[in-house]
């Protein structure tokens, strides 16, 4: 008989102690299997499987995102091109970011965090815009940055 032989017994006794064991972050489970022949033969087989044990406490910190460009105030020409950046950050892991400019929303899950928008080109010289820019982590908060931009010729 070698290593990884399957061996087929006419059990007579079959017995499994399950051991649960819950560390602080861990959870342990150990199966001992004991069984008997009809010889007799006692077989001991035994397992351990180690898992991560589920985080009980609630997620309620609000992700924390930071528009970094376009800066407050920045004047764009209508019809221009213009790209919204922003930075983001959650204890632990931002899942979505998104941002609206003039009712247009685009997100996205992974970084960078950028969109890429056109002025509308019927907008009136003066005119301010907001840009909002939302992030979303997995324990359903959200944290928001907003800034504004004018409308003129830079």
């Amino acid at each position: 008989m070698k290593a990884g032989d399957i061996i087929f017994f006419n059990l007579k006794h079959l017995t499994m102690k399950f051991t649960q064991t819950i560390l602080t972050t861990l959870v342990v489970l150990s199966v001992i299997l004991f069984a008997c022949n009809d010889k007799d033969d006692y077989i001991v087989t035994s397992t351990e499987t180690t898992a991560q044990r589920p985080s009980t406490k609630p997620d309620n910190k609000r992700p924390v995102i930071t528009i970094t460009s376009p800066i407050a105030g920045t004047v764009i020409a209508p019809g221009a091109t213009f790209t919204v950046t922003a930075n983001a950050t959650d204890n632990v892991g931002v899942t979505k970011v998104g941002f609206d400019f003039n009712g247009y929303y685009i997100s996205m899950t992974t970084g960078p965090y950028a969109a890429t928008y056109t002025m509308p080109s019927f907008v009136t010289e003066g005119m301010t815009m907001w840009i909002i820019a939302e992030a979303n982590d997995a324990g359903g908060n959200s944290g928001w940055s907003t800034t504004y931009i004018k409308v003129g010729q830079p």
